[in-house]
Protein backbone atom coordinates (compact mmCIF):
# COMPACT_ATOMS: atom_id res chain seq x y z
CA UNK A 1 0.00 0.00 0.00
CA UNK A 2 2.82 2.39 0.87
CA UNK A 3 4.54 1.81 -2.47
CA UNK A 4 1.28 2.36 -4.36
CA UNK A 5 0.69 5.60 -2.42
CA UNK A 6 4.15 6.77 -3.42
CA UNK A 7 3.46 5.93 -7.08
CA UNK A 8 0.20 7.87 -6.91
CA UNK A 9 2.01 10.87 -5.41
CA UNK A 10 4.61 10.73 -8.17
CA UNK A 11 1.90 10.73 -10.85
CA UNK A 12 0.20 13.67 -9.18
CA UNK A 13 3.43 15.67 -8.94
CA UNK A 14 4.36 14.88 -12.54
CA UNK A 15 1.03 15.90 -14.07
CA UNK A 16 -0.67 18.30 -11.69
CA UNK A 17 1.71 20.06 -9.31
CA UNK A 18 2.90 22.88 -11.54
CA UNK A 19 2.70 26.17 -9.68
CA UNK A 20 1.56 29.20 -11.66
CA UNK A 21 2.66 31.77 -9.11
CA UNK A 22 0.88 35.09 -8.77
CA UNK A 23 0.76 36.07 -12.42
CA UNK A 24 -2.43 37.84 -13.46
CA UNK A 25 -4.10 38.63 -16.76
CA UNK A 26 -6.32 37.10 -19.39
CA UNK A 27 -3.56 35.03 -20.97
CA UNK A 28 -2.67 33.44 -17.65
CA UNK A 29 -6.36 32.75 -16.91
CA UNK A 30 -6.83 31.05 -20.28
CA UNK A 31 -3.66 29.04 -19.71
CA UNK A 32 -5.00 27.78 -16.39
CA UNK A 33 -8.34 26.85 -17.89
CA UNK A 34 -6.67 25.01 -20.76
CA UNK A 35 -4.43 23.16 -18.31
CA UNK A 36 -7.44 22.07 -16.23
CA UNK A 37 -9.22 20.71 -19.30
CA UNK A 38 -6.06 19.01 -20.53
CA UNK A 39 -5.49 17.23 -17.20
CA UNK A 40 -9.14 16.42 -16.51
CA UNK A 41 -8.76 12.69 -17.17
CA UNK A 42 -5.58 12.55 -15.10
CA UNK A 43 -7.29 14.35 -12.22
CA UNK A 44 -10.16 11.88 -12.35
CA UNK A 45 -7.79 8.89 -12.32
CA UNK A 46 -5.72 10.30 -9.44
CA UNK A 47 -8.87 11.02 -7.43
CA UNK A 48 -10.11 7.47 -8.04
CA UNK A 49 -6.71 6.04 -7.06
CA UNK A 50 -6.67 8.07 -3.84
CA UNK A 51 -10.11 6.79 -2.86
CA UNK A 52 -8.98 3.23 -3.48
CA UNK A 53 -5.77 3.73 -1.50
CA UNK A 54 -7.68 5.22 1.42
CA UNK A 55 -9.96 2.19 1.42
CA UNK A 56 -7.00 -0.21 1.33
CA UNK A 57 -5.21 1.65 4.13
CA UNK A 58 -8.35 1.54 6.26
CA UNK A 59 -8.60 -2.21 5.70
CA UNK A 60 -4.97 -2.62 6.80
CA UNK A 61 -5.77 -0.70 9.98
CA UNK A 62 -8.89 -2.79 10.57
CA UNK A 63 -6.95 -6.03 10.18
CA UNK A 64 -4.32 -4.79 12.63
CA UNK A 65 -6.99 -4.04 15.21
CA UNK A 66 -8.75 -7.32 14.54
CA UNK A 67 -5.81 -9.72 14.65
CA UNK A 68 -2.97 -8.23 16.72
CA UNK A 69 -4.48 -9.01 20.13
CA UNK A 70 -5.99 -12.37 19.22
CA UNK A 71 -2.79 -13.56 17.53
CA UNK A 72 -0.73 -12.55 20.54
CA UNK A 73 -3.05 -14.32 22.98
CA UNK A 74 -3.64 -17.37 20.81
CA UNK A 75 0.07 -17.71 20.13
CA UNK A 76 0.75 -18.01 23.84
CA UNK A 77 -1.66 -20.92 24.10
CA UNK A 78 0.03 -22.87 21.32
CA UNK A 79 3.01 -24.94 22.22
CA UNK A 80 4.56 -24.36 18.83
CA UNK A 81 4.60 -20.58 19.25
CA UNK A 82 6.43 -20.64 22.58
CA UNK A 83 9.68 -21.18 20.69
CA UNK A 84 12.13 -18.23 20.56
CA UNK A 85 12.16 -18.65 16.77
CA UNK A 86 8.52 -17.61 16.31
CA UNK A 87 7.74 -13.95 15.83
CA UNK A 88 4.25 -12.45 15.67
CA UNK A 89 4.54 -9.01 14.08
CA UNK A 90 5.59 -6.44 16.63
CA UNK A 91 5.81 -2.95 15.17
CA UNK A 92 7.31 -1.36 18.24
CA UNK A 93 10.06 -3.97 18.38
CA UNK A 94 11.01 -3.52 14.74
CA UNK A 95 10.41 0.24 14.51
CA UNK A 96 11.22 1.63 17.97
CA UNK A 97 11.65 5.16 16.58
CA UNK A 98 7.86 5.48 16.28
CA UNK A 99 7.70 5.99 20.04
CA UNK A 100 9.35 9.38 19.53
CA UNK A 101 11.13 9.48 22.89
CA UNK A 102 14.14 7.40 21.88
CA UNK A 103 13.25 4.53 24.21
CA UNK A 104 13.77 1.18 22.57
CA UNK A 105 16.50 2.46 20.27
CA UNK A 106 19.87 0.73 20.56
CA UNK A 107 23.07 2.72 20.80
CA UNK A 108 21.33 6.10 20.45
CA UNK A 109 21.35 7.24 24.08
CA UNK A 110 24.90 8.55 24.25
CA UNK A 111 24.73 10.02 20.75
CA UNK A 112 21.49 11.83 21.56
CA UNK A 113 22.98 13.24 24.77
CA UNK A 114 26.07 14.41 22.88
CA UNK A 115 24.04 16.24 20.23
CA UNK A 116 21.72 17.79 22.82
CA UNK A 117 24.74 18.99 24.80
CA UNK A 118 26.16 20.64 21.70
CA UNK A 119 22.85 22.39 21.06
CA UNK A 120 22.53 23.51 24.67
CA UNK A 121 26.12 24.68 24.96
CA UNK A 122 26.05 28.01 26.82
CA UNK A 123 28.96 29.44 24.91
CA UNK A 124 27.19 28.88 21.61
CA UNK A 125 23.95 30.32 22.97
CA UNK A 126 25.71 33.66 23.19
CA UNK A 127 26.79 33.59 19.56
CA UNK A 128 25.04 35.86 17.09
CA UNK A 129 22.65 34.27 14.65
CA UNK A 130 21.18 30.81 14.54
CA UNK A 131 23.31 27.77 15.29
CA UNK A 132 23.86 24.96 12.80
CA UNK A 133 24.82 21.42 13.79
CA UNK A 134 25.62 18.94 11.04
CA UNK A 135 25.31 15.17 11.49
CA UNK A 136 27.60 13.47 8.96
CA UNK A 137 27.98 9.83 7.96
CA UNK A 138 27.48 7.46 5.06
CA UNK A 139 24.13 5.84 4.32
CA UNK A 140 22.70 3.39 6.84
CA UNK A 141 24.48 4.70 9.94
CA UNK A 142 21.30 6.13 11.48
CA UNK A 143 21.63 9.87 10.84
CA UNK A 144 17.88 10.33 10.35
CA UNK A 145 17.09 8.19 13.40
CA UNK A 146 19.43 10.27 15.55
CA UNK A 147 18.00 13.54 14.21
CA UNK A 148 14.46 12.28 14.87
CA UNK A 149 15.35 11.29 18.42
CA UNK A 150 16.91 14.69 19.13
CA UNK A 151 13.94 16.42 17.49
CA UNK A 152 11.52 14.67 19.87
CA UNK A 153 13.58 14.57 23.04
CA UNK A 154 12.25 16.51 26.06
CA UNK A 155 15.86 17.32 26.98
CA UNK A 156 15.68 20.24 24.56
CA UNK A 157 13.42 22.43 26.64
CA UNK A 158 11.78 25.68 25.70
CA UNK A 159 11.32 24.96 21.99
CA UNK A 160 8.43 27.15 20.84
CA UNK A 161 8.17 25.88 17.28
CA UNK A 162 9.83 23.19 15.24
CA UNK A 163 9.91 21.60 11.79
CA UNK A 164 11.35 18.40 10.34
CA UNK A 165 11.95 18.76 6.59
CA UNK A 166 13.24 15.82 4.47
CA UNK A 167 15.25 17.32 1.60
CA UNK A 168 16.71 14.30 -0.28
CA UNK A 169 18.68 14.26 -3.51
CA UNK A 170 15.90 15.72 -5.67
CA UNK A 171 13.72 18.40 -4.14
CA UNK A 172 11.41 21.29 -4.88
CA UNK A 173 12.33 24.42 -2.92
CA UNK A 174 8.82 25.79 -2.82
CA UNK A 175 7.40 22.51 -1.48
CA UNK A 176 10.07 22.40 1.22
CA UNK A 177 9.31 25.99 2.28
CA UNK A 178 5.59 25.25 2.37
CA UNK A 179 6.14 22.15 4.51
CA UNK A 180 8.38 24.09 6.89
CA UNK A 181 5.86 26.92 7.28
CA UNK A 182 2.97 24.54 7.95
CA UNK A 183 4.90 22.75 10.69
CA UNK A 184 6.10 25.97 12.30
CA UNK A 185 2.57 27.37 12.25
CA UNK A 186 1.07 24.24 13.82
CA UNK A 187 2.20 25.25 17.33
CA UNK A 188 1.21 28.90 17.00
CA UNK A 189 -2.01 30.29 18.44
CA UNK A 190 -4.61 30.65 15.71
CA UNK A 191 -7.66 32.78 15.33
CA UNK A 192 -10.59 30.55 14.35
CA UNK A 193 -11.88 33.27 12.05
CA UNK A 194 -8.55 34.03 10.42
CA UNK A 195 -6.44 31.31 8.81
CA UNK A 196 -2.88 32.69 8.38
CA UNK A 197 -2.13 29.99 5.81
CA UNK A 198 -5.18 30.61 3.66
CA UNK A 199 -4.37 30.28 -0.05
CA UNK A 200 -0.86 29.06 0.78
CA UNK A 201 -0.85 27.01 -2.41
CA UNK A 202 -0.87 30.27 -4.37
CA UNK A 203 2.07 31.83 -2.51
CA UNK A 204 5.41 32.19 -4.21
CA UNK A 205 8.75 31.38 -2.57
CA UNK A 206 9.31 34.92 -1.34
CA UNK A 207 5.94 35.03 0.41
CA UNK A 208 6.65 31.68 2.04
CA UNK A 209 10.08 32.85 3.19
CA UNK A 210 8.68 36.08 4.65
CA UNK A 211 6.04 34.19 6.61
CA UNK A 212 8.60 31.71 7.91
CA UNK A 213 10.68 34.61 9.20
CA UNK A 214 7.63 36.01 10.98
CA UNK A 215 6.97 32.64 12.63
CA UNK A 216 10.57 32.37 13.85
CA UNK A 217 11.05 35.97 14.92
CA UNK A 218 12.07 36.10 18.58
CA UNK A 219 11.28 32.43 19.22
CA UNK A 220 13.40 29.48 20.22
CA UNK A 221 13.01 27.06 17.37
CA UNK A 222 14.42 23.76 16.12
CA UNK A 223 14.56 22.92 12.42
CA UNK A 224 15.86 19.63 11.02
CA UNK A 225 16.88 19.49 7.36
CA UNK A 226 17.27 15.78 6.71
CA UNK A 227 19.34 14.15 3.95
CA UNK A 228 20.90 17.23 2.36
CA UNK A 229 22.95 16.23 -0.67
CA UNK A 230 24.09 19.61 -1.97
CA UNK A 231 25.06 22.88 -0.34
CA UNK A 232 22.78 24.64 -2.84
CA UNK A 233 19.75 23.21 -1.03
CA UNK A 234 20.91 24.79 2.23
CA UNK A 235 21.55 28.13 0.51
CA UNK A 236 18.02 28.14 -0.94
CA UNK A 237 16.37 27.34 2.41
CA UNK A 238 18.62 29.46 4.60
CA UNK A 239 17.23 32.68 3.11
CA UNK A 240 13.96 31.98 4.94
CA UNK A 241 15.62 31.74 8.36
CA UNK A 242 16.26 35.00 10.26
CA UNK A 243 19.96 35.63 10.86
CA UNK A 244 19.52 37.89 13.89
CA UNK A 245 17.84 35.27 16.10
CA UNK A 246 20.37 33.53 18.35
CA UNK A 247 17.69 31.34 19.96
CA UNK A 248 17.27 29.04 16.99
CA UNK A 249 18.99 25.74 16.25
CA UNK A 250 19.24 23.92 12.94
CA UNK A 251 20.25 20.28 12.49
CA UNK A 252 21.42 19.10 9.09
CA UNK A 253 22.00 15.46 8.18
CA UNK A 254 24.22 14.74 5.21
CA UNK A 255 26.59 12.15 3.78
CA UNK A 256 29.10 14.77 2.67
CA UNK A 257 31.66 16.51 4.88
CA UNK A 258 31.92 19.20 2.22
CA UNK A 259 28.19 19.93 2.45
CA UNK A 260 28.42 20.03 6.25
CA UNK A 261 31.28 22.52 6.04
CA UNK A 262 29.39 24.75 3.61
CA UNK A 263 26.30 24.75 5.83
CA UNK A 264 28.16 26.17 8.82
CA UNK A 265 27.29 29.79 9.52
CA UNK A 266 30.30 30.34 11.82
CA UNK A 267 33.60 28.59 12.61
CA UNK A 268 32.09 27.43 15.92
CA UNK A 269 29.29 25.41 14.33
CA UNK A 270 29.93 21.76 15.27
CA UNK A 271 29.96 18.73 13.00
CA UNK A 272 28.90 15.47 14.64
CA UNK A 273 30.32 12.44 12.84
CA UNK A 274 28.30 9.23 13.10
CA UNK A 275 30.14 6.08 14.12
CA UNK A 276 29.41 2.42 13.51
CA UNK A 277 27.72 0.55 16.33
CA UNK A 278 30.03 -1.11 18.82
CA UNK A 279 30.00 -4.90 19.08
CA UNK A 280 27.74 -4.99 22.14
CA UNK A 281 25.19 -2.63 20.62
CA UNK A 282 25.28 -4.52 17.31
CA UNK A 283 24.45 -7.78 19.09
CA UNK A 284 21.71 -6.15 21.14
CA UNK A 285 20.08 -4.62 18.04
CA UNK A 286 20.33 -7.85 16.05
CA UNK A 287 18.97 -10.08 18.81
CA UNK A 288 16.17 -7.63 19.56
CA UNK A 289 15.16 -7.60 15.89
CA UNK A 290 15.35 -11.35 15.29
CA UNK A 291 14.21 -12.83 18.60
CA UNK A 292 11.07 -11.69 20.36
CA UNK A 293 12.75 -12.30 23.73
CA UNK A 294 15.79 -10.24 22.71
CA UNK A 295 18.07 -13.18 23.59
CA UNK A 296 19.89 -15.43 21.16
CA UNK A 297 19.58 -19.22 21.64
CA UNK A 298 22.92 -20.95 22.25
CA UNK A 299 22.75 -23.02 19.05
CA UNK A 300 22.46 -19.86 16.93
CA UNK A 301 25.07 -17.77 18.69
CA UNK A 302 28.00 -18.60 16.41
CA UNK A 303 26.15 -18.05 13.15
CA UNK A 304 24.71 -14.80 14.56
CA UNK A 305 28.22 -13.56 15.24
CA UNK A 306 29.25 -14.46 11.69
CA UNK A 307 26.33 -12.43 10.31
CA UNK A 308 27.15 -9.48 12.58
CA UNK A 309 30.78 -9.58 11.46
CA UNK A 310 29.60 -9.08 7.87
CA UNK A 311 27.27 -6.26 8.91
CA UNK A 312 30.30 -4.48 10.38
CA UNK A 313 28.34 -2.28 12.80
CA UNK A 314 26.02 -0.82 10.15
CA UNK A 315 22.55 -0.42 11.74
CA UNK A 316 20.61 -0.55 8.46
CA UNK A 317 22.27 -3.83 7.46
CA UNK A 318 21.71 -5.33 10.91
CA UNK A 319 18.03 -4.41 11.01
CA UNK A 320 17.33 -5.42 7.39
CA UNK A 321 18.90 -8.87 7.76
CA UNK A 322 17.36 -9.26 11.21
CA UNK A 323 13.84 -8.60 9.92
CA UNK A 324 14.35 -11.09 7.11
CA UNK A 325 15.52 -13.79 9.52
CA UNK A 326 12.71 -13.00 11.97
CA UNK A 327 10.24 -14.20 9.34
CA UNK A 328 11.87 -17.61 9.20
CA UNK A 329 10.38 -19.76 11.93
CA UNK A 330 11.91 -22.80 13.64
CA UNK A 331 15.24 -22.72 11.83
CA UNK A 332 18.29 -24.66 12.97
CA UNK A 333 21.79 -23.27 13.00
CA UNK A 334 22.60 -25.31 9.85
CA UNK A 335 19.63 -23.79 8.02
CA UNK A 336 20.67 -20.26 8.99
CA UNK A 337 24.32 -20.90 8.13
CA UNK A 338 23.48 -21.82 4.54
CA UNK A 339 22.47 -18.35 3.24
CA UNK A 340 25.20 -16.59 5.22
CA UNK A 341 27.89 -18.75 3.68
CA UNK A 342 26.76 -17.64 0.26
CA UNK A 343 27.10 -13.95 1.11
CA UNK A 344 30.01 -12.15 -0.56
CA UNK A 345 32.87 -11.09 1.71
CA UNK A 346 32.23 -7.83 3.55
CA UNK A 347 34.06 -4.76 2.29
Amino acid sequence: VAFDVEDCMDRFCHHLSKHHGDRQGLLEYLNRMFNMVRTLSVRHKVATDIQGLKSRAQKVSDRKQRYTYTLHEAGRSRKGLDSPYSHPDNLERWLPAIRGDGSGLVGMGNMTDAVVELLNNEQRQAAAGHRVLSIVGFGGLGKTTLATTVYNTPKLGGIQCRAFVPVSQTYDVRSLLESMLKQLSASAEKDKNDDPLKNIKDWNKRQLSDNIKKQLDGKRYLIVLDDVWRAAAWDQLNVAIPRDNNKGSIIITTRSHEVAKNCCTSPNDPVYEMKRLQEGDSEKLFFKTVFESGKCPADLLNVSKDILARCNGLPLAIVSIGRMLARRQNQTSEDEAGPSQRLPPST
